[in-house]
């Protein structure tokens, strides 16, 4: 029997695509890539031979791209296969990316929609346009179609994608992955992306801005006002400004360095209402190195400030200094307050270890932004801080940091002990730390003893396990959880990155 699912257009055009009900669309927990993971090269098929997430994609992605193979005429294939080629190389250049996860999965999800196209699966010619409302992203944009009866969406919002799976409904459409989901009914629809639910309404033409001038990738070209001497405004480039270029003490260029810079901390942004408009604004932590010894960060509140032909562009409308070298532990809008915790020095503390924990509340008034020290809360640092949420491998060792889903390594503190996955078992290992201070000494960890499910996944079990029982002492960065050890005399970090939502 056939059911007709209706896809989340307007009315005058709807669109009915017969679906063909299964009883799973769920990849096997053990899903591997199309590839053979024995013979992976380089930083992102490791990752995708490591996380269920990619294998899926990978897997999906291959059965999509032999579907349109077989499509086409003899004479068509030759270059079809050197098209894909290029693309899978492409991809592997994901390891230049600061978020080298993101990157890859977003590589994917573009591929899907251009092979869909060129298959001529996609539904609609065009993409299904929503304004929304509810988070930093103004608009999504969504593109269905069905491969082998099964009916998916690739939905397009900020610079990321996301490859969606139909699932059952009550009313509407509705599709999920792991980390985001679309549902439609008539002219409505709701799309969860990251932390933000959006509520959505559909359009008949491309909405503009399509990108929020607050996205982090705007916000990382942004302006700088009230930072350094002078107060001059600094326009970052990819995240940095800097001054006074030191030249490499080597022919590896990439040893020099500003003797003065401003940098954007990490991926760390927050988003909410503080300024008293209704509107979304985006807070944000920068650090300048001076030519001495300090590393001051700053809070950056921002809006979007749009011309006379509608392009928005993130404007910093007020910037205060947090303190100098501080550890910024979370970020988070509370309206109408801005919400900063951090490590910071105590009175009796070198200003090189701090060992305050230290919640400031921040207010945007008269033009600037302001500290609430009645609500100021600070006490000694302990572990404690990091209780009651998950913290997720980001980076191994000296590696480019790279966002880790969910599957893979993950790290807990409950009862004296951090407990965790390693992607392939359980751990866990008693902790001796002191309150004040950073420095930690584990116990010797122990293991379940399951099988891993590839020899690269027991590799990256054993090198997580290694540099874990050499943790001696920890810390913060822009949101990270850094844990530090010592390997053959060079200092190391493994650093995690939490997913539990901001009250």
């Amino acid at each position: 029997m056939l059911i007709y699912l209706v896809l989340g257009m307007s009315m005058k055009n709807l669109t009915y695509l017969p679906l063909i009900l299964v009883a799973n669309f769920a990849v096997a927990h053990d899903a591997k890539p199309s590839f053979e993971c024995a013979n992976a090269s380089g930083e992102v098929e490791h990752l995708i031979c490591n996380d269920q997430s990619l294998a899926k994609l990978d897997l999906q992605m291959n059965a999509l791209y032999k579907t349109v193979l077989s499509s086409l005429s003899i004479d068509k294939q030759a270059n079809f296969k050197a098209s894909q080629r290029g693309w899978i190389k492409g991809r592997n250049d994901c390891w230049k990316s600061a978020d080298v996860y993101q990157c890859t999965k977003n590589s994917y999800a573009l591929q899907t929609e251009t092979l869909a196209e060129k298959g001529g699966l996609l539904v609609n010619d065009t993409p299904t346009y929503y304004q929304c409302t509810g988070g930093v992203h103004p608009a999504v944009a969504v593109r269905f179609y069905q491969v082998d009866n099964q009916a998916k969406a690739i939905l397009h919002y900020g610079l990321d994608n996301e490859l969606l799976d139909v699932t059952v409904s009550a009313s509407g459409a509705k599709y999920i992955n792991d980390s985001a989901s679309f549902w439609s009914h008539k002219q409505e629809a709701t799309a969860k992306v990251g932390q933000d639910t959006l509520s959505c309404k559909l359009v008949n033409k491309k909405p503009s801005p399509m990108i929020s001038a607050l996205d982090l990738a705007n916000l990382q070209q942004a302006e700088i006002i009230g930072v350094g001497e002078g107060n001059e405004p600094k326009r970052l480039w990819r995240g940095i400004w800097g001054e006074d270029w030191q030249s490499p003490s080597s022919s590896n260029a990439d040893d020099g360095y500003y003797k003065v810079s401003l940098t954007f901390a990490g991926n760390l942004a927050a988003y909410g209402s503080v300024m008293n408009n209704q509107k979304v604004q985006a807070a944000v932590i920068t650090d300048f190195q001076t030519s001495g010894s300090g590393r001051f960060s700053y809070l950056s509140l921002f809006d979007e400030h749009f011309d006379a032909e509608g392009y928005g562009e993130a404007n910093n409308v007020a910037t205060a200094l947090i303190g100098d070298r501080v550890q910024v532990v979370d970020l988070y809008v509370e309206p109408p307050f801005i919400v900063v915790k951090s490590i910071q020095a105590g009175e009796q503390d070198p200003m090189c270890c701090g060992g305050d924990f230290v919640t400031q509340f921040w207010r945007y008034q008269n033009g600037k932004l302001e500290q609430d020290t009645s609500k100021l809360q600070r006490s000694r640092i302990s572990l404690d801080i990091i209780a009651g949420k998950t913290w997720h491998l980001m980076q191994k060792g000296s590696l480019p940091a790279s966002k880790t889903p969910l599957s893979a390594s993950t790290l807990k503190f409950e009862k004296g002990q951090f407990v965790g996955s390693t992607g392939c078992n359980n751990y866990s290992s008693k902790v001796q730390s002191s309150e004040g201070k950073t420095e930690i000494k584990l116990a010797t960890i122990g293991t379940t003893r399951k099988a891993c499910r590839s020899d690269a996944a027991q590799q990256q079990e054993k090198r997580f396990l290694k540099a874990l029982s050499k943790v001696d002492r920890y810390g913060f960065y822009a949101g990270q959880l850094q844990l530090f050890f010592d390997d053959a005399g060079s200092s190391k970090v493994l650093a995690f990155e939490t997913t539990k939502e901001k009250p």
